[in-house]
């Protein structure tokens, strides 16, 4: 008879996790109770007559959270009405009297096999959309910096690339290639400030050396630079 009131309070706290913690807690309860008294070996009509109520109290409760699985549970109990004209407080009453028919029963919902999540992580997962963890020593490893655009040429090899120098801060200005040529225009980037990974070992791309990394969001293919969203020092550390 409690459980309305503690599921309602945390939901008007919004504590909508709690609330559901409630709830399955509730379910858990039921559960257990049913195993327990075993109903189907000695037909006992108190144990499902209890049981019948707590379903009906927990379709009741679930109704913000799952509409449509609360109503099919309603509809399996066959009472009238929607559950969600139900009266919140009523979910404490024994209302569904001894004697009383149930509808249609079905499983309310399937389990997902393994096998079936696999199958569609990899039909519509791409492998390189997928995340692997790594430990938070290796990203500490990554030195972040801020770095401000002074000076931009057309790759003289390659028609999508741009040689940037950019300021890293204390009269660190660096080379780096960066392949936004075909997303930004020159104007669009000349003091900008950009996020760069100031430690990667320097390497040639298509005849020019490149001695760090700009950070781009990749957004359906094209690049989105990533940049502080207010003015901050060159060279500063990202975090």
């Amino acid at each position: 008879r409690e459980a309305p009131s503690h599921v309602g309070s945390n939901i008007e706290k919004f504590k909508f996790l709690d609330a559901l913690r409630e709830l399955m807690r509730i379910a858990h309860f039921g559960n257990e109770y049913f195993q327990k008294k075993e109903p189907w070996k000695n037909e006992n009509s108190t144990t499902l007559y209890l049981c019948a109520n707590l379903t009906r109290t927990l379709a009741i409760l679930m109704a913000p959270f799952l509409p449509y699985s609360a109503e099919r549970v309603w509809r399996m109990l066959n009472l009238k009405g929607s559950v969600l004209d139900e009266p919140w407080d009523s979910a404490g009453e024994l209302d569904v009297r001894e004697g009383h028919e149930l509808g249609e029963v079905e499983l309310l919902y399937k389990k997902i096999e393994d096998e079936k999540i696999e199958a569609f992580e990899n039909k519509v997962l791409k492998t390189s959309e997928r995340i692997n963890q790594i430990e938070f020593s290796e990203f500490e490893k990554l030195d972040l910096r801020i770095g401000k655009i002074k000076e931009i040429r057309d790759h003289p090899r390659a028609e999508k690339l741009y040689l940037l120098k950019v300021d890293m801060g204390e009269g660190d200005v660096r080379q780096l290639v960066a392949g936004i040529k075909k997303v930004y225009k020159k104007e669009e980037l000349m003091g900008r400030q950009v996020v760069v990974i100031a430690n990667l070992k320097p390497r040639e791309i298509r005849g020019e050396r490149s001695e760090g990394m700009i950070l781009a969001a990749d957004i359906n293919g094209k690049p989105v630079l990533l940049m502080p969203d207010k003015k901050v020092r060159v060279g500063a550390r990202v975090k």
